[in-house]
């Protein structure tokens, strides 16, 4: 009977089966006709491929790539990172005892429990894995199965996710901070715009929580890049409109859509809000700090193939131009509505700071430096959290991967150390995030600041 069925209908059944691997081999083994149609259509399994891993998938669009035998891979790599995270929550589970219900008073599971599984899943399999370990973390509970089991196979597939992405975010930095952008024939300004957006956009993924990971279904830098050519778009159409043609009027244009159309502002109310440094989390709440708001308009003009420094003054960032009609250098102050600035009004922004002139207060700041400060400005916000008497969940876990940005940034030979170095703590509020940690048992055995 399926023999009988036009391809373009099996083509169809198909389709419907990409989410179910062992249902696509069983589909084809029931006639020849599918037989024929799986083994003659290697596009179908790249759909496959591209419906079910979103990562680790550079390999796909390789041109020798046999998409059946990737699938095939790939496949098998789910297999076996499933068996990894059954087999931790199976030692786990002895551990805890017959009658546990939680991880309540079990302290040496943070500090010494170590699973060869951890490393394979860590430094094996990494990318390969991340699909199906969100696939598990975000399992519903059988409550007709225990589960505490099943609640330890969730939090162990989310810490491990929690953990790629971090090592990720470390080899991304490498690539970043290592690439030649002469290649690309393009000037030094624009290849410093481009670098400091690339490095503004590593700092916010290292800084998204577990549940932010976990629901993530775009990448959040291919949002963000988005946004910010919508904004442009919109600023370029105004540029257009207007006749706008020195390079100040085009600023202005910038800053008007920026602060006055869409409502960008400083946050006096949280200024300490960690999300202030981020742009990801600029482009929702359209609140930030200075420095966040200077790449913000770095990145909108580099799109306008319009020149802005990001200036670092003491206790303080601005934006500086060069304004082509009087051929003169001038400041925006981006955390006060875009207000255009003069160089002694920088001067004394400095000397309220208490410090003297020096003309080195202007020099643009390279990506680096821009990068460095986002990461002071991250470290210090949730320094500022411990006071609070309700601090926002997984500071400790954002906090110790804002610290190891800022350690790799400043040692970058101990990189490749950091990466093998994958000891599993166990961060409380991921605990409790999967029922692992009762609120009411106040606080546990292990200590807080071993998390990461």
């Amino acid at each position: 009977m399926m023999d009988e069925l036009p391809v373009e209908v099996l083509k169809t059944v198909f389709h419907f089966l990409l989410d179910d691997p062992v249902s696509i081999c069983r589909f084809e083994l029931t006639s020849q006709s599918n037989c024929k149609l799986v083994r003659n259509s290697p596009e179908l399994f790249q759909e496959i491929l591209d419906f079910r891993w979103t990562k680790g998938n550079e390999r796909n669009n390789e041109t020798d790539i046999n998409p059946r035998k990737e699938f095939e891979r790939r496949y098998e790599q789910d297999q076996i990172a499933i068996k990894c995270v059954n087999d931790m929550a199976n030692t786990l589970r002895i551990e805890l005892g017959e009658h546990a219900s939680s991880m309540n008073n079990f302290p040496s599971v943070g500090k010494s429990w170590n699973n060869p599984n951890w490393t394979l899943l860590l430094l094996e399999l990494r990318l390969d894995a991340y699909d199906i370990l969100k696939s598990m973390a975000n399992a519903l509970i059988d409550y007709k199965a225990e589960v505490l089991k099943q609640n330890l196979c969730r939090f162990l597939a989310a810490r491990t996710v929690v953990r790629i992405h971090i090592s990720q975010c470390l080899l991304e930095w490498k690539k970043i901070t290592s690439s030649d952008y002469g290649e690309y024939q393009a000037t030094q300004i624009e290849s410093e715009a481009t670098q400091i957006e690339k490095l503004a956009l590593l700092a916010a993924k290292a800084q998204m929580t577990p549940p932010e990971l976990l629901d993530e279904t775009n990448p959040m830098e291919v949002d963000v890049t988005k946004h910010l050519d919508r904004i442009a778009d919109k600023c370029r159409t105004t540029i257009t409109n207007t006749s706008s043609r020195s390079n100040k009027e085009k600023i202005l244009v910038i800053s008007e859509v920026l602060f006055g159309e869409m409502g960008f502002a400083g946050n006096n109310e949280d200024y300490y809000n960690y999300k202030n440094s981020l742009l990801n989390h600029l482009l929702k709440s359209k609140k930030g700090i200075p420095m966040t708001l200077a790449v913000l308009f770095a990145c909108v003009a580099r799109r306008l193939n319009i020149v802005t420094d990001i200036i670092g003054l003491p206790g303080h960032v601005v934006l500086g131009f060069f304004d082509d009609t009087t051929s003169k250098q001038l400041y925006l102050d981006v955390y006060r509505g875009g207000k255009i600035m003069q160089l002694e009004e920088c001067q004394r922004i400095s000397s309220s700071y208490g410090f003297a002139w020096d003309d080195n207060f202007i020099r643009p700041l390279p990506p680096l430096q821009v990068y460095t400060r986002i990461l002071n400005n991250l470290i210090n916000c949730h320094g500022q959290l411990p006071v609070l008497s309700a601090p926002p969940l997984f500071r400790e876990t954002l906090a110790f991967q804002a610290r190891q940005l800022m350690l790799a940034h400043k040692m970058p030979y101990i990189v490749e150390r950091m990466l093998q170095d994958r000891p599993l703590t166990m961060p409380i509020d991921l605990l409790s995030l999967y029922g692992l940690l009762h609120a009411n048992d106040g606080q546990c055995a292990w200590s807080r600041d071993t998390d990461s």
